[in-house]
């Protein structure tokens, strides 16, 4: 029902629904009834339209001044017509749903005024705001002000969700954007070193989507880190298995079990991470390691040679390549001395960053080139003297 202006007095409007003609006198019997106990005839205050296509439908919704909505069945969308072009929507809610769609869009909004508690407060809200024109344009400037909260709500959505879900015994995934903020706040927690908070980000990740492959990798690089060797490489060939086109998926995984000295496993990891960047420098350079490491050296030189084309001064993979050609013997006494300083560097370079082991590596491998390198021995010396004192 409707209440528009007509030459200044108020008429109400129906909408003829296809409910048939006998339906329709019964209603208009009803309406001459009510109107005769004031002396009024109901044809002077009340216009029947027919039924009508959206585009009519809107252009009627938007000329009228007040929304009377349906007591006992509740208006949805012609609520929400209405209330597109700010008009003033009063409404009786009853007990069940199908009468209180209006309620609940009006308290979306936060208008509670013109929700009715009874027939009678339906009624004098009804006739203020046909008499009072500042009244109305209050409730109307507040509609304008608030509808915006009726779009883009997902609250409601979520509450069917998890009544979805929770019949169905089933978690709930996350949204991508709630994902991307949490594994941001976890890397956060990483950062300070706080790894206890940044692993039960990732786990409530993965407790309602267990196939996350982002949440999978950096809980096992996680894991690496902290020493959790069976669940590092469970999470991160979980990991692999999910997203199997994410190269740095694969490389991290060959990084691991190369750490591990599971060396063909870690070949294997590498080579599908090139397959998805043939271009990276530090996966040839890493794979070529893998390949020295059993001693296939025809390979791995081509790996290193391969790294060096795409970034020639990529020096781990210079050192590389230079103490491979070492160990089939095919490096001069002055190519000799020149990778040895590279060693040397490196060495210097990893003890700095506290990764003693790898630079105790380099060490060996420079008086390995050059024996009378008297820095390498002396800093090898400091390393492997430390290294005793923690032991004892």
């Amino acid at each position: 029902m409707r209440i528009a202006k007509d030459l200044g007095s108020c008429k109400f409007v129906f909408i003829k629904y296809d409910k048939g003609e006998y339906v329709l006198e019964v209603f208009q019997q009803r309406l001459s009834r009510a109107f005769q106990e004031y002396g009024l005839n109901y044809q002077d205050y009340c216009i029947f339209l027919p039924r009508m296509d959206i585009n009519a439908f809107a252009g009627m919704t938007a000329i009228a001044d007040v929304f009377l909505d349906s007591i006992g069945w509740s208006g949805c969308n012609s609520t929400l017509e209405a209330i597109a072009h700010n008009i003033p929507v009063v409404t009786l809610p009853r007990d069940l749903m199908r009468g209180r769609h209006t309620l609940a869009i009006l308290k979306m909004m936060g208008i509670e005024e013109t929700i009715a508690a009874t027939k009678d407060e339906y009624v004098k809200i009804a006739v203020r705001l046909g008499q009072d024109a500042q009244y109305r344009q209050h409730i109307s400037q507040q509609v304008s002000e608030n509808k915006y909260k009726l779009y883009g709500d997902l609250k409601p959505v979520r509450a069917l969700e998890d009544f979805l879900l929770k019949a169905l015994n089933k978690p709930r995934r996350f949204t991508a954007p709630e994902v991307a903020e949490i594994l941001q706040l976890a890397a956060q927690y990483e950062r300070v070193n706080q790894l206890t908070e940044a692993e039960q980000l990732y786990r409530q990740i993965l407790e309602k989507q267990p196939d996350h492959a982002e949440a999978l990798y950096r809980l096992g690089i996680l894991m690496q880190r902290l020493g959790q060797t069976q669940s590092a490489e469970q999470l991160l060939s979980a990991a692999s298995q999910y997203q199997p086109d994410s190269a740095k998926i694969w490389f991290s995984l060959g990084n691991f079990r190369q750490a591990q000295g599971q060396l063909s496993e870690a070949e294997s990891a590498y080579k599908k991470a090139i397959a998805l960047r043939p271009d990276s420098v530090t996966i040839c350079n890493n794979l070529g390691y893998t390949l020295e490491l059993q001693g296939k050296l025809d390979e791995a030189i081509a790996s290193y040679r391969k790294a060096l084309e795409f970034q020639p001064n990529c020096t781990e993979a210079e050192v590389n390549l230079g103490n491979a050609l070492f160990t089939q013997g095919k490096l001069s006494t002055e190519k000799q001395a020149y990778y040895a300083q590279l060693n040397y560097q490196l060495g210097i370079a990893r003890k700095q960053a506290g990764d003693w082991q790898t630079a105790v590596a380099y060490y060996r491998v420079a008086i390995a080139l050059q024996p009378d390198l008297v820095e390498a021995h002396y800093n090898l010396g400091v390393i492997l003297q430390q290294q005793g004192k923690e032991e004892a």
